[in-house]
């Protein structure tokens, strides 16, 4: 770290209650009235955030600058993350350190645990989240027969789909539930895929159903059943980090795992955990063998396509 660099990561961890109020111009006494401070406070405030490149002088009054906007925004999502991975710790402790998440994903997010008066809370909140899809892709690592009538009920009301299954979660709902499996087979807009890959954690992507009233309902279906992006990982890039905690028509949950025991589940609208969520997929997907209708449908036949 430069010493530049480490002057500022102090002047920001001092001072960033005086330049979160410096977002709109303020002479020195309204700072020192609003936050009742002394005045020999407030200038030693100033000065320091203006050696570091934060705030400038206008005519208005002192004001943040762009490198303050900037600096305090990687502030502030930092602290939103570290809370979210402050509430999910005892969760995260049950896996491996090398385990591929992203920290962007605790980033404003709801977390539910596991509680001895409620130890299928995660499962519930999975099924809220699943209630506000139009579209979801998942990739499965492990089931529960609570999952199924889930997904089951949800295609059934309009929703589609693109499931990823690893193997001994499919070989589980072939030898459990083969007439659910034949069902969503054989529903339009949903497609079924089964891979070798293993995580510690299932990922589940979805499209909300209030996409706006500008978004066309068939083009949504459309994109929906080909399993095309409607934004892109590049697109999540372009956004404002200002509003990446905003409510969005897309999110991202994740169900935590530890051999086999539902850990916690955690969900965010995070722009930079659904980039994040994209790629994964995306690269999952890539691999996984998708599965078809044998012709002996009837009796819920299923073969690889």
């Amino acid at each position: 770290m430069s010493p530049d660099s480490a002057a500022m990561q102090k002047c920001l961890r001092n001072r960033s209650h005086f330049l979160r109020r410096l977002r709109r111009p303020h002479e020195k006494c309204e700072l020192a009235r609003e936050l009742r401070e002394s005045r020999s406070t407030i200038d030693r405030a100033v000065r320091e955030l203006e050696s570091a490149g934060f705030v400038d002088r206008t005519e208005d009054g002192y004001r943040t600058t762009l490198a303050g906007k900037l600096a305090l925004e990687d502030r502030e999502r930092h602290a939103a993350r570290l809370d979210g991975i402050a509430r999910f710790r005892e969760a995260l402790a049950g896996l491996a350190p090398d385990a591929p998440l992203d920290a962007a994903l605790f980033e404003d997010a709801e977390v539910s645990l596991p509680e001895s008066y409620s130890p299928h809370e995660p499962v519930e909140t999975l099924a809220s989240f699943l209630a506000e899809a139009s579209h979801v892709r998942l990739f499965a690592s492990a089931v529960v027969s609570r999952y199924v009538d889930l997904y089951r009920e949800r295609v059934e009301a309009g929703m589609t789909a693109d499931l990823v299954f690893a193997e001994e979660v499919f070989e589980w709902l072939l030898a459990r539930r083969k007439e659910d499996v034949s069902a969503l087979l054989g529903t339009s807009g949903v497609s079924v895929s089964r891979t070798p890959l293993d995580r510690s954690f299932s990922l589940v992507l979805i499209d909300r159903a209030d996409r706006g009233e500008c978004a066309d309902p068939a083009d949504s279906a459309d994109s929906a059943a080909r399993g095309t992006r409607t934004t892109s990982a590049a697109d999540a890039g372009s956004v404002d980090p200002a509003s990446a905690a905003d409510r969005s028509d897309r999110a991202v949950g994740v169900m935590l795992y530890d051999d086999g025991s539902i850990l916690g589940f955690v969900r965010t609208d995070s722009r930079e955990a659904v980039a994040w969520a994209d790629d994964l997929f995306e690269r999952v997907a890539s691999e996984a063998a998708r599965v078809g209708r044998s012709p002996d449908a009837r009796d819920g036949g299923v073969a690889e396509s």
